[in-house]
């Protein structure tokens, strides 16, 4: 019993070690070209890399011009609603004023009394500068708002200037027309800044002035024969 049992406990022999090491390498191997067959991913594969495509536009020459001027601005209809309506509202302005010392005379009023009305009327107009600060201190008025208010109130009190000759009706007429004047002169930059955003107010402006140069082009020759017209 004793041999036995120490026959039971002696270490297995050399070749089943070596056969044991032989499966362990084997199966080493296996998994090796396992791993070796499995997908690889590669910094230079697709996965990690894009292509960026650059697309080369080359612009004509109109649209060079349409980009470097904004002319996109006129295909806003509430931008040409107003460059349009307060060139209009401009031209007239300038109009009236250069007729004004005309009509005085047409009245047959001397140059001291015309002198007077119209240095009447620039006094006014720095009040209304003045009142359009005071505004802007204590209030938030929108600069179409005033604007729209000006010319409306001088659409009324010049069909009112033609409708008296006596001289202090001028004169007063004169000063009220000059006090509203303000606020086309002052507010109507500000019109343009307050439509569009900083980078576009000086092609918004400019547009404008355009518009204002073409109106005043074709209506000074249109006034002038009215203004010359005799019954």
């Amino acid at each position: 019993m004793s041999e036995n049992s120490e026959v039971g406990l002696v270490a297995p022999s050399r070749s089943s070690q070596l056969n044991l090491s032989k499966a362990s390498v084997t199966s080493l191997a296996g998994s090796l070209e396992i791993q070796n067959k499995s997908p690889s991913i590669h910094p230079s594969d697709d996965v990690f890399t894009k292509e960026e495509v650059v697309v080369t536009h080359r612009f004509s020459c109109w649209e060079k011009i349409v980009n470097f001027l904004d002319l996109k601005l006129l295909l806003d209809p509430i931008y040409s609603n107003i460059a349009v309506g307060i060139a209009f509202t401009f031209t007239a302005d300038i109009i009236f004023f250069t007729i004004h010392p005309i009509y005085l005379f047409y009245l047959g009023f001397s140059k001291p009394e015309t002198a007077v009305c119209i240095s009447i009327g620039l006094a006014c107009d720095l009040g209304g500068r003045l009142f359009l600060t005071v505004l802007g201190l204590f209030a938030q008025v929108k600069s179409r708002t005033l604007v729209l208010f000006g010319s409306t109130a001088t659409v009324v009190f010049r069909t009112m200037f033609v409708m008296y000759e006596d001289y202090l009706s001028l004169v007063i007429l004169t000063g009220v027309l000059s006090f509203f004047r303000s606020f086309l002169m002052v507010e109507l930059p500000l019109v343009f800044a307050e439509f569009c955003s900083l980078e576009r107010f000086p092609s918004a402006y400019g547009l404008y002035l355009v518009i204002c140069g073409i109106v005043g082009f074709f209506v000074g020759p249109v006034i002038g024969t009215v203004t010359d017209y005799k019954v």
